[in-house]
């Protein structure tokens, strides 16, 4: 049963937007959001595919402790990607929840969202029908949008993780 004042957020396993390789990324600070680029550069240098998604420091900050455990559990960081600067005509997408797997080198980053709105809703649902004791095991929930699955070599998205969560600063400016 989920807690008192939380919903279940479904993420499901297959019917991504987006399905891509990349081997370069850069992270952008703006506002209260992150904007995450994504890039596949070929060997000739030359740009193959780029993809760019935005999540808030918010939502962020609520993945830090479970990205942090995943990345201390893969032993010694291997070598970061040469620097990128990403395209400037990318559209981005909107994401609030990042999900991170590896299997040997190859590392999966999976990207998913959902309305906050909705959330709050299935939220007040729930209450509502825990006082009303209609169903107190009532599990309400959504469903959110599988965004893009993206692969990289595992030393790629070690050091995303990295720069994602720089160890010297805080997320959030009131911390």
């Amino acid at each position: 049963m989920p807690r008192e004042g939380s919903a279940t957020i479904a993420l499901p396993r297959t019917g991504f937007k987006r399905f891509m390789f990349f081997n370069r990324f850069t992270i952008e600070r703006e506002d209260a959001f992150v904007l995450i680029h994504f890039g596949f550069v070929n060997k000739a240098g030359t740009l193959g595919n780029a993809y760019s998604t935005a999540i808030s420091e918010l939502e962020l900050l609520s993945l830090k402790k479970s990205t942090m455990d995943y990345l201390g559990k893969q032993g010694t960081l291997l070598d970061p990607p040469p620097s990128w600067q990403a395209p400037a005509s990318t559209p981005v997408d909107l994401a609030n929840h990042i999900v991170m797997a590896h299997f040997g080198k190859i590392a999966e980053t999976v990207l998913y969202s959902f309305s906050n709105w909705s959330a709050l809703e299935e939220t007040r649902k729930q209450a509502a029908a825990q006082q009303a004791k209609k169903n107190p095991e009532m599990q309400l929930g959504i469903v959110a949008e599988g965004m893009a699955l993206l692969r990289s070599p595992l030393g790629v998205q070690q050091h995303l993780i990295r720069l994602l969560f720089p160890a010297t600063e805080s997320l959030l400016p009131s911390e």
